[in-house]
């Protein structure tokens, strides 16, 4: 799910950095949808305990459930958050990949944050680079977790 609604922004970004029409416009519908399905999901963590996990996930569902509504300030406070949650995965010795892809999330909050602030279509561009990446990231993490044949470090 992770992959698909970063995916998704990566490709709302560059849609409007490049001005076609990739269907990508009902990204943020999608981002409050996949954030209620994670908030459920978070409760299967909760029942099994992990003190990290459960948090993290409540709070990626929260995140995604307010994009919809999030001004620009709201939008980088979000990041630092992701950037907290990532300082301390380092803490708890989180796999080197889920914290690179906590602090990608962290930069394209950031990013769309800072670009409702300043004018430009460089943020976008950002916006559509960081979203892709995590989005790949987070596609592969899901497969090396879930097959247990791909190496995660």
């Amino acid at each position: 799910m992770v992959a698909f609604i970063t995916s998704s922004f990566g490709l709302l970004g560059l849609e409007t950095y490049t001005g076609e029409d990739m269907g990508m416009k009902t990204a943020p519908t999608l981002a409050l949808i996949v954030g209620i399905l994670i908030a459920i999901l978070m409760v299967s963590a909760i029942r099994y305990g992990d003190a990290f996990v459960a948090p993290l996930m409540g709070f990626v569902a929260i995140s995604l459930i307010v994009v919809p509504y999030a001004g620009s300030g709201a939008m980088i406070i979000l990041a630092v958050i992701y950037f907290a949650f990532a300082l301390a995965g380092l803490a708890v010795k989180l796999p080197k990949m889920m914290v690179l892809l906590l602090i990608i999330v962290g930069l394209l909050y950031l990013v769309v944050g800072v670009g409702g602030l300043a004018d430009g279509d460089i943020f976008f561009l950002l916006q559509g680079i960081l979203g892709l990446s995590a989005g790949t990231l987070a596609l592969y993490l899901s497969m090396a977790l879930s097959t247990q044949k791909l190496p995660v470090r």
